[in-house]
């Protein structure tokens, strides 16, 4: 059986979504929530379990083989132990493979206010005692997108970038790659990196979006004061400030270039290009 946790998340739902258009039989699947009773029209088995719950996660895990894991949204400290939790559960169960969606800044020297959490977990993972493998996401394209009606109105696309590129992903194709993984016989042990195929400039993001979504929206390098005053009506709080601009400090490192085909050598066929996806969504 394969497990997806939290299966109430979008690429969770998505990746089973995809298992049962590939093949899998959905009496295989569970989906793990720690409020299963919001995955209403679930065509799978559902069950509840919480990374905070380690009962409830050995509960959730029993009959399992292999178990996807995505990471919550809460601080490193916390997601550390949470991700303890889940291999612990796991351990007693006896599942055989953990499948961990990790990020593209995961070298020691990152300086994304998550990596705490990214080395721990892989590191964590891969001395389990358990078969593995380790899915390196680049940044989502999704928050671009959702951004676009606010970008309209300042008539600019800023971020506090200056040369850093980025290899994006969809969600659909972390989640399409998540699906591959998890009925694949031979991933065990590998690292994939999730991403296009190419990565983008700033300005070359801001010029695909402006061209297909019809209004001009230039690259503008601005300062992490103003980024997150233009991202946040209230001020948010110290971590997720943080958090944000931790991410374009390592874009703006290198850390989020890494374009890769593995979408495609997991799945079939290649990720989506930034341009394909904003064409997609246009």
């Amino acid at each position: 059986m394969i497990c997806i946790m939290p299966a109430g998340s979008k690429v969770g739902q998505m990746a089973i979504e995809d298992l049962i258009l590939n093949g899998a039989d959905p009496k295989a699947i569970i989906a793990a929530s720690r409020t299963p009773e919001k995955l209403k029209g679930a065509k799978v088995e559902t069950r509840r379990a919480d990374y905070c719950d380690q009962t409830s996660m050995e509960a959730a895990f029993k009959g399992v083989e292999t178990l996807v894991l995505i990471p919550t949204m809460t601080p490193p400290a916390r997601r550390c132990a949470e991700h303890a939790n889940a291999l612990s559960a796991a351990r007693t169960c006896g599942v055989k493979r953990v499948i961990f969606l990790s990020l593209l800044a995961a070298g020691a020297t990152s300086v994304s206010a998550i990596a705490p959490f990214i080395l721990f977990a892989e590191n964590a993972t891969r001395n389990s005692g358990m078969e593995w493998t380790i899915l390196r996401m680049g940044l989502y394209l999704e928050p671009v997108a959702e951004w676009i009606p606010h970008l309209r109105r300042l008539g600019r696309m800023p971020y506090p970038v200056r040369e850093g590129r980025v290899a994006y992903v969809s969600r659909r194709d972390v989640a399409r790659a998540l699906s591959a993984a998890a009925i694949a016989n031979n991933a065990a042990g590998k690292i994939y990196s999730i991403s296009a195929p190419e990565a983008v400039t700033m300005p070359q993001l801001a010029d695909v979006v402006s061209r297909t979504m019809g209004v001009p929206l230039p690259f503008e390098t601005c300062s992490d004061e103003e980024f997150i005053s233009i991202c946040f009506e209230d001020e948010p709080s110290a971590f997720i400030a943080n958090v944000l601009l931790s991410l374009y400090k390592a874009i703006e490192l290198g850390e989020f270039d890494h374009a890769t085909s593995d979408v495609e050598r997991l799945t079939g066929s290649p990720a989506e290009t930034v341009q394909e996806f904003f064409h997609r969504i246009s």
